[in-house]
């Protein structure tokens, strides 16, 4: 019987186990579909962005080299000067939405001619990075540099410039656009992204959504020089830390490149939350299996001392304080992470906290209900017995209604009725207002073992029918009848034996612990009352409880 009880309950934690096992490589796959997906949207969000940036710069590097006598060079040679070169770089801010300012540096790094203003004030540009750049590499180039507080205004911009030849070759200077870094920001805010940026090759930030202050950012991961296409990375921000997945897309017409980036934590968020679940519950069943394994250990170890006794009475009393012992352990050991275990998987099941995502998972979480509310049953069944053979069980007796009895039982038994395709009846044959003196939730799960019992093995027609009536001395008389299989005498003995089953292939095929039917005789017996069985084999069983007359009267 020991024997019996504990492989019971540790194939059912092996059965918990593999359930979650299944559930967790599902949701390994999950998250790596996540991740996949998260991917190609960063990929496709730095492909828009880098598409506008390139189509800006192109558009500005074509309107400064309409300056230019012989263009293809990589340097300005200006055809015009004086008011026509002023009317030019008029027209060409005023055509250019993109850009802040642009204008002439001569030779000496002083702003020589300013859209706007034929006669700027005198400004020494000549610490700039680019112009000195410039001023060392005549065939520099188109060349966008870090963000520069203008002068005289000191509004953040990005400098773009082309060096000037004069007439004889030498260097003449430099004409320098100045790009509002907002233009881009207003664009990649509606692209949905949760961080957009254009870098140098050496990370140094040009523009980026949300704002920041360029002057003092610092400077962030960037492809390497050379490099080309699409490179994607997983890493916390230099500038707020927070953990992106992160796409960077080279131009093909100037030495930047242009960053698209959305946060792990709202790509992951429902995954997680779905791993939290899952976790909660894995821990439950490790808290279940270590207690069994404690617990099988103790009998194991308490079983080799029984068997050593050599006294009746020595092996009475140790058999005694185990069952106590046993009964106490059971009840918070396995009940407690059992629990957890249906609670958890009906969060699952029903979707409390957010959609499931893949509808196996579901599946998975009603596996895992079913068999730990298999076994929690199994364990409460085993602890009443226990305890009414051991003399502990206390009436807790109260007046109550049969109809509130009856109804109770009816709900409690209507969910295993329908998935077995029964149809409970009741037939009230009692006069009004008959009411019972007993301990309700006992009679309550000696009338659902009946019950449920009788659903399990009903016949063809799949209706169980129960009838109340009062026989002629005053007892109450409950019948649960079905018109199932049947049972010979010798399988009506076994029935009400404790762990033993009927011998027939249907009771083989349903797998009974062999404890409804006893613990409903003891529930009976403890009331003064009896149950028996009445069966004909191949036709019908009837169990039928009777309570004694002294429990029963009539309310008001």
């Amino acid at each position: 019987m020991w024997v019996y009880r504990r492989l019971s309950a540790i194939a059912s934690i092996i059965l918990l186990f593999i359930v979650v096992i299944a559930v967790s490589i599902g949701l390994a796959a999950e998250r790596r579909a996540i991740v996949a997906a998260a991917t190609l949207r960063t990929n496709a969000l730095a492909a828009a962005a880098a598409a506008h940036v390139q189509q800006v710069v192109g558009s500005i590097d074509l309107v400064m080299r309409s300056l230019d006598a012989s263009p293809g060079d990589d340097y300005i040679e200006l055809t015009r000067d004086g008011a026509a070169l002023n009317e030019a770089l008029n027209q060409i801010q005023a055509g250019t939405g993109a850009l802040r300012g642009i204008g002439v540096i001569d030779r000496t790094g002083h702003l020589a001619m300013r859209a706007g203003q034929p006669y700027p004030l005198p400004v020494d540009l000549s610490d700039r990075p680019y112009f000195a750049a410039h001023r060392a590499d005549h065939s520099l180039g188109l060349l966008l540099s870090p963000p520069v507080a203008r002068r005289p205004d000191n509004q953040v911009a990005i400098p773009v410039s082309r060096g000037i030849r004069g007439k004889d070759g030498a260097f003449a200077g430099v004409l320098a656009a100045t790009i509002d870094p907002g233009y881009f920001e207003r664009f990649f805010r509606a692209l949905g992204a949760d961080v957009v940026a254009i870098t140098l090759e050496d990370g140094t930030v040009l523009a980026r959504f949300p704002e920041t202050d360029l002057l003092a950012a610092p400077r962030v991961a960037a492809p390497a020089k050379g490099a080309s296409g699409v490179v994607d990375f997983v890493g916390p921000s230099p500038i707020d830390g927070v953990v992106r997945f992160t796409a960077f897309r080279r131009l093909a017409n100037a030495p930047v490149a242009v960053e698209a980036a959305i946060n792990e934590d709202s790509v992951l968020a429902e995954w997680r939350q779905k791993r939290d679940i899952v976790g909660g519950a894995t821990a439950a069943i490790l808290c279940l299996g270590v207690a069994v394994l404690l617990l099988n250990a103790r009998h194991t170890h308490e079983l080799a001392m029984l068997r050593a006794m050599e006294t009746t009475a020595e092996r009475e009393t140790l058999a005694n304080r185990r069952k106590s012992d046993f009964l106490a352990h059971m009840s918070h050991e396995i009940r407690t992470p059992l629990n957890a275990i249906i609670g958890f998987s009906q969060m699952i099941e029903g979707e409390m906290l957010g959609p499931v995502g893949q509808p196996r998972y579901r599946g998975y979480a009603a596996d895992i209900l079913h068999s730990a509310e298999h076994l929690l049953g199994v364990v409460n069944n085993i602890l009443d017995v226990s305890k009414i053979e051991a003399g502990k069980w206390v009436l807790d007796e109260a007046h109550f209604a049969l109809f509130e009895l009856v109804g109770d039982t009816l709900r409690l038994a209507a969910s295993r009725a329908q998935h077995e395709g029964a149809t409970l009846v009741f037939d009230d044959e009692t006069p009004p207002g008959v009411r019972i003196f007993a301990d309700r939730r006992a009679l309550i799960q000696l009338l659902l073992n009946l019950t449920v019992n009788a659903v399990k093995f009903a016949g063809e027609d799949r209706v169980v029918r129960i009838v109340a009536r009062l026989s002629p001395q005053g007892d109450l008389v409950v019948s649960v009848a079905d018109r199932g299989p049947g049972m010979s005498a010798q399988d009506i003995a076994r029935a009400l034996r404790p762990f033993e089953t009927p011998a027939t292939q249907n009771a083989r095929n349903r797998q009974d612990t062999g404890l409804g039917l006893p613990l409903a005789a003891m529930f009976a017996s403890l009331h003064g009352g009896t149950l028996r069985l009445e069966s004909t084999p191949a036709r019908d069983t009837a169990a039928i409880l009777t309570l004694p007359a002294a429990r029963i009267d009539f309310g008001v």
